[in-house]
């Protein structure tokens, strides 16, 4: 019935970015035909075909979307998505550099794109994509801590990444919990443990944690890893969870592996 399709489709959006996913894929496609809202139902379609990999697919769900909704920045973005999984970053760079062209003041492009660049592991790219939007003075705090967050990938934390972190927790009144640890992680890297011990104190009361969650317990794996207390690090780098469904390639476990990888903890 369409009560019982409903349900399903309502289900399918619940668990969209879980393997549960997967095994739901061929019921739901089945009910294109009698989907009452097209355009969620292609919504839905696209963000299942990117996380079972069939990229393909996505991207031609994600090209019909963007011709219904030109200026959608979530069709943009599963559309550079679908294409940057697929190798075609040219494609994805080229489309959003059009929709730039049409909007040069919307930074929210200006970020799809560096993320493009880490979707491909460029992150030097990205950090002078990032850094562009920072020179223009459309930038807001997030811009600026998607930068400083960004020098941890690049391991290149410096003296721009530090500013471009305390700008961000200045401009967001020192209360944003992402901001702050973007600082605290900041500050461990470039081995200021005391302003990076001070910070995390801070950053459990942001987010109201009565016990450390994976963001923190990597930020105290920067700290141990600077006073030379190696186990201490691997055994905080490995309490940091690995996401469920598909892992944001800036994604903090992403970071916490890596450091393992250094250790030679993994």
């Amino acid at each position: 019935t369409g009560d019982a399709d409903a349900v399903r489709l309502a289900a399918a959006s619940l668990v969209v970015g879980t393997p549960v996913i997967k095994t739901l894929l061929p019921e739901i496609e089945k009910l294109r035909p009698k989907a009452k809202d097209p355009v969620a139902y292609k919504l839905l379609m696209t963000q299942a075909y990117l996380y079972a990999q069939d990229y393909p697919k996505a991207k031609e769900l994600a090209g019909e979307l963007r011709k219904t909704y030109p200026d959608s920045d979530t069709a943009l973005a599963l559309l550079t998505g679908a294409e940057s999984k697929m190798g075609d970053e040219k494609a994805a760079y080229a489309v959003v550099d059009a929709q730039i062209a049409k909007h040069p003041d919307d930074h929210r492009l200006v970020e799809l794109k560096a993320q493009i660049a880490e979707q491909q592991g460029d992150f030097a790219r990205a950090a002078k994509i990032l850094q562009g939007l920072l020179n223009s003075g459309n930038a807001v705090a997030e811009d600026y801590n998607a930068f400083a967050w960004n020098a941890l990938f690049e391991s290149k934390v410096d003296s721009a990444a530090l500013q471009a972190a305390q700008q961000g927790n200045l401009l967001t009144g020192r209360k944003s919990f992402a901001v702050m640890h973007t600082l605290a992680c900041v500050y461990a890297a470039q081995g200021k443990t005391t302003e990076a011990r001070q910070l995390a104190q801070k950053v459990m009361l942001a987010n109201n944690l009565e016990e450390p969650n994976s963001d923190v317990w990597f930020l105290y794996g920067l700290i141990y890893q600077q006073y030379g207390a190696n186990q201490a690090a691997i055994a905080a780098y490995k309490r940091v969870k690995k996401p469920v469904g598909v892992i944001n390639p800036v994604d903090t476990y992403v970071l916490a592996q890596r450091h393992l990888k250094e250790l030679k903890a993994n």
